[in-house]
């Protein structure tokens, strides 16, 4: 069994109980698992991979969420305005996007992944998202999410969140290979 299956069966399986004859996943295996891992790989991999959504798991996850995107703007030296807390606001939108795979909603079909069948579209496919229920977010919405114009969103903080992000996903690596390693180890 890999350690995403032995992470993630919990959430896989109605009631929690075991399957194939595994014993079903209690939060001490997950912990276990997760031991000696930094606490920002930690929290992202309890959230996406295990489901703990618990509001101390995601407070400590977008805490480290922004101490990482914190680290990367003093690292490549980043003018950041006081007081707008930009930073913030990108670090918790890239966690919740790798964690809860949050984009945004199409607008044709409101999420459902597929619309009313009509004369025009007999099968109910809805185009723009492809019928997936989520498009990726406009600049305009971005640039609302976290705090600044659209013009500056394009030009200056668009291509910094694409480092947020990239950053917060690679703790997905570094924990399952963690994990992977802790558990070959038992």
């Amino acid at each position: 069994m890999t350690a995403i299956t032995m992470l993630s069966i919990k959430s896989q399986i109605p009631n929690g109980e075991g399957h194939g004859g595994f014993a079903k996943l209690e939060q001490c295996d997950v912990a276990y698992a997760l031991g000696g891992l930094r606490a920002g790989p930690a929290a992202l991999l309890r959230a996406a991979i295990a489901g703990d959504y618990g509001e101390s798991n995601l407070r400590d996850l977008y805490v480290w969420a922004w101490q990482e995107a914190m680290d990367l703007a003093i690292s490549a030296k980043w003018e950041i305005p006081k007081g707008r807390e930009i930073l913030r606001k990108m670090a918790k939108r890239a966690a919740e996007e790798i964690v809860f795979k949050r984009l945004t909603l199409c607008p044709n079909c409101g999420g459902s992944k597929s619309v009313q069948p009509n004369q025009h579209n007999p099968t109910g496919d809805c185009t723009p998202c492809g019928n997936t229920g989520t498009i990726n977010p406009t600049a305009e919405q971005m640039a609302s999410i976290i705090g600044v114009t659209e013009q500056e969103w394009r030009n200056v903080w668009a291509p910094r969140y694409v480092r947020v992000y990239g950053r917060i996903l690679e703790w997905q690596g570094i924990g399952m290979r963690h994990v992977s390693m802790r558990l070959k180890d038992e």
